[in-house]
């Protein structure tokens, strides 16, 4: 199974799994141990990162493949007993929401969703997707609010027409957003 991309449901309708997806708070898992239907359950991830699954209890998982969860549960149910050589199949059936927020000074202040397989956005990207600019947008000071994994708050200041001016694209890299993150465009002083 490890070098598929699809897992049988208990249904036999196939779920898609991304090896190299890691697996964060609020993503619904369906969790299968093979030959074993009555342990086919499916847990939404805790904000903290856990599962609570059948026999083992409450595991952390956040920021793991699919692949690494499914080992750490295989030993876990080994460990304890439970079983001899278990087969554990994960599958992702609801992926967290993901999202940029623009705020401020913006035409469109919105969410910004971001699908699975974006790693990050650009921040001129999110802001045109917010409709651009206003005309009293301060766009030497915007503002960039990141939340760590960790907890920890992190505060940015871009200089948006920096990156605009720039000649070529190398010259001044457009900063890089990544889901959770919040911009704020604040107003000009006259």
């Amino acid at each position: 199974y490890a070098a598929s991309d699809t897992a049988p449901t208990a249904e036999g309708a196939p779920l898609v799994t991304n090896s190299d997806y890691r697996l964060s708070p609020r993503d619904l898992v369906q969790f299968q141990v093979y030959n074993q239907p009555d342990m086919t359950t499916a847990q939404r991830v805790t904000p903290n990162g856990e599962l609570r699954l059948p026999l083992i209890g409450t595991v952390n998982v956040s920021g793991q493949t699919l692949r690494q969860a499914e080992v750490l549960l295989e030993t876990q149910l080994k460990e304890r007993g439970f079983f001899v050589n278990p087969q554990v199949i994960l599958a992702v059936e609801q992926y967290a929401e993901r999202y940029v927020s623009v705020l401020g000074q913006v035409n469109s202040p919105e969410r910004i969703p971001m699908s699975v397989e974006t790693k990050s956005l650009g921040i001129l990207q999110a802001i045109t997707q917010a409709g651009g600019f206003t005309r009293v947008s301060r766009t030497d000071q915007v503002q960039v609010l990141r939340v760590t994994p960790e907890g920890r708050e992190e505060r940015f200041t871009i200089n948006v027409d920096d990156i605009l001016k720039a000649k070529t694209p190398d010259s001044q890299p457009e900063f890089q957003l990544t889901a959770g993150d919040v911009v704020f465009v604040p107003e000009r002083v006259f």
